[in-house]
C-alpha cells in the first residue's frame, strides 16, 4: 500500500511557529499562504522525514514534528543538536536517536514500499545552476535513450523477420492476402512502433511502420506463423512500454506547451533539445527561465518519480505564465495516471495554480498559532 500523509503537527517551527494540519483526503494536496510561513520548511520536513535523513532534519528549526500516514505515526524531537524519533509504523513501536558525534543507519520508513522526491523549482532563479540541471537531465535521458536501443534492437530484428514473411506483390500468383485477423494486428503493431521509429530507436525496421496492409499478401496457411511471430514482437514490446510511455509523456507536455519560436525533439544522440523555425539549434541556455522550469519539474515527474513515490513540489509558478500555471495541475494529474504516485504535495502562492481546487488546500496563514515556549 502506497504512503499517503493525513495529518502534520509541528511545534516552535522556525522557534515560534506551530502547526496542526488535517490533509483533505485527495491525491494532490496544496499547502499556501504568504511567504515566511513556512511552507517550503514544511515540505523538507516531510521529505527528510520520509527519506529517513537525520542530518538534514537537524538542520531545521522545530521543536517537535508528528507525521501521521497510512502506515502509522512517526513522531520527532528535537533538542540542539540531538534528534530523537519515535516511530508507530507497520504496527510496531521504535526508537531512533541521532546526534552528529553517533550518526545511525536505522531507518524507521520502509524503502522498499515507501519513496519521496522533493521537487524545488527556487533552484531555478539562478540562471547557472538551473543549465546544468537541465544539461544534466539531457545526457540522462541520452543515456536512458541508448540503452533503451541496445536492447531494441532484439524488437527490430523481430519485426524483420516478421515482414520477410509477408510480401507486397503477388506477381506468380502463389501468394493470398493476409488474414483479416493478422492484417488488424500488424495495424495495431505499427501503431505501437510509431514512437520507436519518431524516436529514432529503430534502425532497420522504421520504414516498414507505414506499409499499407491492404496490400499485403503472405503464403496460405502461413497465419499461425505469422500470429506466434506478432505474439512475440508483442510481448518485446511490452518489455519496454513504460520507458517509451514516459519519453512520449514528456514529448507531449512540453509540445504541449508551444514554447515560443521552439520546437522539442528527441533522439539518442543528444536526449532532447531544440531548434528554431530554419531547423537551427538552440543552446539550452537560451531557453527562458519558464521554459527551465517546466522542462526540469516535468523531467524530473517522468523519469525520477518511481510508482508509489510522494511528491513534494515547492512553487511550481515560478517565472510561469499565468496561462501555464492554471494548467499545472492538471498536467500533474496526468502525469500521475501514468507514474501512479502515492500523493502529491504543492507548496505556493499562486491562486492561478490552485484555479477553482481551494477544496484540496490548506491555507497556513489561517492555521498558524505563535508558541514562544513562554507558557
Amino acid at each position: 500500500m502506497h504512503l499517503k500523509i493525513n495529518r502534520v503537527l509541528v511545534k516552535q517551527l522556525f522557534g515560534f511557529l506551530n502547526y496542526e494540519l488535517q490533509f483533505p483526503e485527495s491525491e494532490q494536496l496544496i499547502l499556501t499562504g504568504p511567504n515566511g510561513y513556512g511552507k517550503t520548511m514544511l515540505l523538507k520536513l516531510i521529505h527528510h522525514a520520509i527519506s529517513d535523513n537525520y542530518t538534514e532534519l537537524c538542520k531545521i528549526n522545530f521543536k517537535s514534528f508528528d507525521l501521521y500516514t497510512n502506515h502509522g505515526h512517526v513522531r520527532y524531537f528535537k533538542n540542539g543538536s540531538v534528534l530523537k524519533v519515535e516511530s508507530f509504523l507497520y504496527n510496531s513501536k521504535r526508537i531512533v536517536t541521532y546526534t552528529p558525534q553517533h550518526n545511525v543507519n536505522d531507518k524507521v520508513f520502509d524503502r522498499e514500499v515507501v519513496r519521496s522526491i522533493l521537487i524545488n523549482s527556487v533552484r531555478l532563479n539562478n540562471e547557472s545552476e538551473s543549465d546544468n540541471i537541465i544539461t544534466k537531465q539531457r545526457h540522462l535521458l541520452a543515456d536512458k535513450m541508448k540503452s533503451a536501443k541496445k536492447l531494441i534492437q532484439l524488437l527490430d530484428g523481430l519485426v524483420i523477420d516478421l515482414f520477410s514473411n509477408i510480401h507486397k506483390s503477388n506477381d506468380n500468383g502463389i501468394y493470398e492476402f493476409l488474414p483479416e485477423m493478422i492484417s488488424e494486428r500488424i495495424v495495431g503493431l505499427q501503431k505501437k512502433l510509431r514512437p520507436y521509429a519518431e524516436l529514432g530507436l529503430l534502425d532497420n525496421s522504421s520504414e516498414l511502420i507505414n506499409a499499407s496492409t491492404s496490400q499485403l499478401y503472405c503464403l496460405p496457411n502461413s497465419t499461425q506463423v505469422l500470429s506466434d511471430k506478432l505474439a512475440e514482437i508483442f510481448y518485446e514490446i511490452s518489455l519496454h512500454e513504460d520507458f517509451i510511455g514516459r519519453v512520449m509523456m514528456f514529448f507531449s507536455l512540453i509540445t504541449r506547451k508551444k514554447f515560443a519560436f521552439k520546437t522539442l525533439y528527441i533522439t539518442p544522440d543528444v536526449g532532447f533539445a531544440f531548434s528554431n523555425h530554419n531547423n537551427t539549434n538552440i543552446p539550452l541556455e537560451l531557453l527562458s527561465s519558464g521554459e527551465k522550469n517546466q522542462i526540469s519539474i516535468f523531467f524530473d515527474l517522468i523519469f525520477k518519480a518511481e510508482n508509489g513515490t510522494l511528491i513534494l513540489i515547492d512553487e511550481p509558478e515560478i517565472s510561469l505564465h499565468i496561462s501555464w500555471q492554471k494548467n499545472l495541475l492538471k498536467e500533474f494529474s496526468e502525469i500521475a495516471k501514468f507514474n501512479h504516485y502515492a500523493q502529491l504535495i504543492i507548496a505556493t502562492h499562486s491562486p492561478d495554480v490552485i484555479n477553482d481546487e481551494w477544496d484540496i488546500s490548506v491555507d497556513l496563514y489561517d492555521m498558524h498559532k505563535i508558541d514562544t515556549g513562554n507558557k
